[in-house]
């Protein structure tokens, strides 16, 4: 009996992985959409466009309400893992090339480490700090902005991603102990989008010129925006949100590997880029040592403590 529990308990872990991987892999796809659809969309609108039709049509799915306590907790987290987080990602992707902003990000564990340092006080141990070592300087040679393609911007943005992402992870983690996880992902993705709204009318006021071309639709942008809405946000969100509760984030880390697989993926076969082989040996190695940077910090971190996702 023992057994046969056990065995299903792993079926179902092993379920649980897969699709914390299916949502990774979505993730890394977000640069190349953008690439092959929105290099023109300013990124408020990019934003808006992502996050606002895919909250409405999950509310539509199964309509749920806040309960009164609840609506300021979702509000912050949708100002900071929708509105801000959405606008430094797509920031992040028309300033650097499809492939390096998904690889890119996959650094994050390195900025998880500086966060825990300054909250916590708490410091690495000498393995984590030589794979931060690593991290960093792989990380220098493949995202140095004098080389062609790409910008401060998007090396700057990437860096302000990484840090929104780790404090609206612990956040989340914190808001979802007193929230069920389908109320927190479509209202979540409804404020943040309506937050954008405002901000993106005041830059077409602004400038008008930047929303000229954004309004042209064709088959490819269609497309393209389809799967940002339904598959890149309202299934990878959901999935996530509900995946997040089943799982350690010990094994959500292994997961999220799918992230920049995706990207590299995608990028080189719908977008044509092309590195060279040192360049996609960097990008390896970073990919490497940003996972075995989220082992060796979650084998430091007591249980009670909040644990840290990864989005994107």
């Amino acid at each position: 009996m023992y057994s046969c529990e056990k065995y299903l308990y792993m079926e179902i872990l092993d379920v649980n992985i897969m699709l914390a991987m299916m949502v990774t892999f979505l993730w890394g796809t977000t640069a190349a959409a953008t690439h092959l659809g929105f290099m023109d969309w300013p990124p408020l609108a990019l934003a808006a466009l992502r996050a606002l039709p895919a909250g409405l049509i999950l509310l539509a799915l199964k309509p749920t309400l806040p309960k009164s306590g609840q609506w300021r907790s979702i509000l912050a987290n949708a100002g900071i893992n929708i509105t801000l987080f959405f606008t430094l990602v797509f920031l992040v992707a028309q300033n650097l090339p499809a492939t390096l902003a998904a690889v890119g990000m996959s650094a994050t564990p390195l900025v998880a480490l500086v966060v825990t340092m300054v909250v916590s006080r708490t410091f690495p141990g000498i393995a984590q700090a030589l794979v931060a070592l690593l991290l960093v300087g792989v990380t220098s040679t493949l995202f140095n902005p004098s080389s062609e393609d790409i910008t401060v911007v998007g090396v700057v943005s990437m860096i302000a991603a990484m840090l929104v992402m780790v404090m609206g992870s612990m956040y989340l983690k914190h808001a979802m102990l007193r929230i069920d996880w389908w109320t927190m992902v479509v209202w979540q993705l409804i404020l943040g989008g309506l937050m954008l709204l405002p901000l993106g009318i005041l830059q077409w006021w602004l400038d008008a010129e930047l929303y000229v071309s954004a309004l042209n639709f064709d088959a490819d942008r269609v497309l393209t925006g389809l799967w940002l809405v339904l598959a890149n946000t309202a299934l990878a969100y959901a999935v996530f949100m509900w995946v997040l509760t089943r799982i350690s984030v010990v094994q959500f880390a292994f997961a999220s590997i799918a992230n920049p697989v995706g990207g590299i993926l995608v990028g080189a076969v719908l977008v044509q880029e092309q590195f060279s082989s040192q360049e996609y040996l960097l990008m390896l190695v970073m990919i490497g040592a940003s996972l075995i940077a989220q082992m060796l910090s979650q084998q430091k971190r007591p249980q009670h403590n909040p644990e840290l996702a990864v989005e994107s």
